[in-house]
């Protein structure tokens, strides 16, 4: 039986940034949970900052891993501009 030589495929990886916005659970919950708007559906939580930080990072990676499995485009990331608003607050008198 011969035995074929199989092609390796080169594998180009690139940095990309991307914001993560996190919240406070609910009222009646704990932990927090995120999203990341420059990937709209990649969301996900846990029970403490750290712990959510790393379940973002693992969302991304796998949304990311994702688009490409199907042949989409990457997300160039994106930079987060916070930016302070500052509104009036009517109060009764």
């Amino acid at each position: 039986m011969l035995k074929r030589k199989r092609k390796k495929l080169a594998v180009v990886s690139h940095d990309r940034t991307f914001s993560v916005v996190i919240h406070r659970a609910g009222v009646d919950e704990t932990g927090y949970w995120a999203e990341v708007p420059g990937l709209p559906g990649c969301v996900t939580q846990g029970e403490t900052l750290d712990e959510t930080i790393l379940h973002a990072r693992e969302a991304i990676q796998g949304h990311l891993e994702a688009l490409v499995k199907v042949g989409r485009p990457i997300p160039e990331g994106d930079q987060p501009a916070i930016i302070p608003v500052t509104v009036r607050i009517p109060l009764p008198a």
